[in-house]
């Protein structure tokens, strides 16, 4: 069981960092990205067959989640999505 688990958590990751490049580097965010991320948001949620999400999962859902959803509400409004994770803290070098 540990080790399927490690495989759909390696495989989830591999969905949300794709998730998070395209938002960062695509030329235009659109309805794909939106799709996408909620994609990943469902992929996360197969995480909890395994058992209850640990906090950092259950912060990944929420984000993509919120990405989502702030990407499509964006779009209708006629606004540019920001990209990237706006409640992420600037590194400090």
């Amino acid at each position: 069981k540990e080790e399927m688990m490690t495989a759909v958590e390696n495989f989830v990751l591999s969905i949300f960092a794709s998730c998070d490049k395209d938002d960062r580097t695509c030329e235009k965010i659109g309805k794909s990205q939106a799709v996408a991320w909620r994609r990943a948001g469902h992929f996360i949620d197969v995480l909890t067959v395994f058992g209850e999400l640990t906090p950092e999962w259950e912060q990944r859902r929420k984000f993509a989640i919120y990405k989502a959803g702030t990407i499509l509400k964006c779009l209708k409004s006629g606004e540019e999505p920001p990209r990237g994770n706006p409640f992420e803290k600037e590194e400090e070098n």
